[in-house]
């Protein structure tokens, strides 16, 4: 990740005085120490929870401490974006740490300022845990959201070409974004688990859908709670029509640029099967990281419940592939880790457990063996009242037969 930033970063054009930090970026924290490394005059503050008044007067510190220069931020809005942009001179960054959605507002009118008053080659970065819109609607052409990478669902809302975005996350309780803002209000469950239905299945039939969410209902009544319902979806999602309908099926609309986090992982996982050792680590890796809570949790309908149990078996198919190409580089270590993690989730899952016992058997340590066999015997017994598969219980013996000689 580290070094997408880097990439990205450094092939900004001078034109860029404000660099927004993904918030979908896992530790986007860490940037900040490599921003030193790249433009060594950089200036770190946290903003915090703070109000305006402290917020520049840490600035002003900030900028004393760190670069020597003295800045006077007492006085308005305006006069303080002045100084402080004549303070940082040129080839300098002012990083803002916890650039979150209350400080955002309070600190929004300062930092356009700010931006606007730069010389070219100094910059603003902001971080934080969410996105603030407004930055990037009210300096486009002078902002760039980084890192970006649509594969890990670290989508460019600065860069658009004026299609609507709609990016889905159902790993989790599910989460929605449209054109970056959150959808937080469904108006009942019902619009909300049709929503996930018609973007997981990408393609389906009327039949289908009164199958599964109105069986118990007529065909006149099911047509008109559906309509009604698909009514609400595009109210929710800001009168975004989500589907379209022809050849006797429901389908995504085409002019949609749509971003669902289930279609990335699977993608992720076919490729990865084709490719060789390095090239497959860097999809797994990705896949694992996109797979950050089971499907739809705590959704009970049927079609929620078959997708996330095959969804959490490629998951646990792709913690065992990852643990293979560890374990043939010799790197026992994080195979071991892997095959835990993996066993851990689905602790009957032999292959996992044979992956456990060959890593503590090169390690050489056979009691580890013994104890691992002897965990998945007492787990199949009591849930399935099952003996381990022939395949175990021979590679156990192979293995003890080394230590008795």
């Amino acid at each position: 990740m580290l070094n997408d930033f880097a990439e990205q970063y450094n092939g900004l054009s001078t034109q860029t005085k404000l660099v927004v930090l993904h918030p979908q970026a896992r530790r986007v924290h860490r940037f900040w120490r490599q921003l030193f490394l790249m433009q060594p005059r950089t200036v770190y503050v946290d903003l915090g929870q703070l109000d305006l008044k402290t917020g520049l007067a840490l600035i002003a510190h900030a900028l004393e401490a760190q670069l020597g220069v003295s800045v006077d931020l007492t006085a308005d809005t305006r006069l303080a974006a002045v100084a402080i942009s004549n303070a940082l001179g040129d080839d300098t960054v002012l990083y803002l740490e916890s650039y979150d959605s209350q400080v955002a507002e309070v600190f929004h009118e300062l930092i356009v300022e700010v931006v606007n008053q730069l010389v070219e080659g100094s910059r603003v970065v902001v971080g934080g845990r969410r996105l603030f819109l407004p930055l990037l609607e009210d300096l486009r052409g002078q902002v760039a959201l980084i890192p970006i990478d649509p594969h890990r669902m670290w989508l460019d809302y600065a860069n658009s070409d004026g299609r609507p975005i709609l990016e889905v996350r159902a790993f989790g309780e599910g989460q929605v974004w449209v054109n970056g803002r959150l959808v937080r209000e469904w108006e009942g469950g019902l619009p909300r688990s049709l929503f996930f239905y018609f973007v997981d299945k990408a393609m389906t039939t009327r039949d289908e859908i009164f199958q599964i969410f109105w069986s118990h209902l007529g065909i006149k009544e099911a047509t008109n709670v559906f309509h009604v319902t698909k009514k609400k979806i595009s109210d929710i999602l800001d009168d975004l029509k989500l589907t379209v309908y022809g050849g006797g099926f429901y389908r995504i609309a085409s002019d949609i640029d749509l971003y669902y986090d289930v279609v990335q992982f699977q993608e992720a996982l076919q490729n990865a099967a084709v490719l060789d050792d390095d090239e497959a680590e860097v999809l797994y890796r990705m896949a694992l990281n996109l797979y950050r809570e089971e499907f739809l949790r705590p959704s009970d309908m049927e079609w929620g419940i078959q997708r996330r149990e095959k969804m959490r078996s490629d998951y646990i198919d792709a913690i065992y592939a990852l643990g293979r190409i560890y374990e043939n580089r010799g790197d026992f270590p994080r195979a071991l880790g892997m095959y835990m993690r993996g066993a851990g989730i689905s602790p009957t899952r032999e292959d996992l457990t044979r992956g456990v016992m060959m890593i503590y058997d090169k390690l050489g340590q056979a009691q580890r063996v013994v104890e691992t066999y002897d965990r998945l015997k007492e787990t199949l017994r009591r849930v399935y009242n099952l003996t381990p598969d022939p395949q175990t219980t021979d590679l156990l013996h192979q293995m003890l037969g080394k230590y008795k000689k």
